[in-house]
């Protein structure tokens, strides 16, 4: 992990990004108001952000402890269809 001025970083951005993409490395880059960036590959962003768990998943765990559902039968002419 390297740090850099926002003056070095545009001086040098091709460098920066080169660490970034080739060497996977993260890049601190401080800002003339004192904040702070990282900078980091797309590749590496998506290992870190959290997937998002399937609907089967979510189901499983979130209606758990709801009880029996009941489930009108497909069969059955005359059941409301709401969305026809």
């Amino acid at each position: 992990m390297n740090i850099w001025t926002q003056e070095e970083a545009k001086n040098s951005f091709d460098s920066l990004l080169e660490n970034v993409v080739t060497l996977h490395q993260e890049q601190i880059i401080e800002l003339k108001n004192q904040q702070k960036v990282v900078v980091i590959s797309l590749e590496d962003y998506l290992k870190q952000k959290p997937k998002k768990p399937s609907l089967g998943l979510w189901l499983i765990n979130n209606m758990r402890d709801m009880g029996e559902l009941s489930l009108p039968d497909r069969k059955e002419d005359d059941r409301e269809i709401p969305f026809q």
